[in-house]
């Protein structure tokens, strides 16, 4: 059997000599630094019980963003230039500030009324949208964030795109 205060298991009974027992827990670290989960793992076979043996796993942390809906409105044909790292090193919102070593994937989600939006991997996301209608469009990103091997979950960037002023000519007589 194996004890933590946030982990709780049993090894099944009869497990041969020499062959491994795998502890199968997900353990998640949303902080900005490695921490430790110590399993207590004590040996038995029938009545006969071993000495009790501390098992130590660190666990990395995954990088951890926020939803930021909607961010300051843009106009058409300007570029987002949203910085990805800013969302994740802003704590007072969600963001856990693990920020070194952290990259990107975004894409957007479509949108028929805009042109421009598209997916990338760098850390600043600096599509140029062009909003073809005469109202506000929305576009949304959805950023997943990895640090390492770790990856974090998913979270969302909403942008309003405004509408371009469209003048006409005119002939007057």
């Amino acid at each position: 059997t194996m004890s933590d205060a946030s982990v709780q298991g049993t090894a099944s009974a009869g497990v041969p000599q020499g062959n491994a027992i795998h502890i199968a827990n997900t353990l998640t670290n949303i902080s900005n630094a490695p921490i430790t989960a110590t399993y207590q793992v004590t040996p038995t076979d029938g009545t006969c019980v071993g000495n009790t043996v501390p098992v130590v796993i660190t666990i990395n942390p995954e990088p951890r963003g926020f939803d930021d809906a909607p961010v300051a409105a843009i106009c058409s044909n300007a570029s987002v230039g949203y910085d990805l790292d800013a969302n994740i090193a802003d704590t007072g919102n969600g963001g856990n500030n693990l920020v070194t070593g952290t990259t990107y994937s975004w894409v957007a989600t479509p949108n028929a009324s805009i042109t421009g939006e598209g997916s990338g991997t760098s850390s600043t996301i600096n599509d140029v949208i062009n909003n073809i209608t005469a109202s506000n469009q929305t576009v949304v990103y959805t950023v997943t964030p990895t640090n390492a091997t770790c990856v974090g979950d998913p979270f969302t960037v909403t942008l309003v795109v405004q509408p371009e002023p469209k003048g006409f000519n005119e002939t007057i007589f």
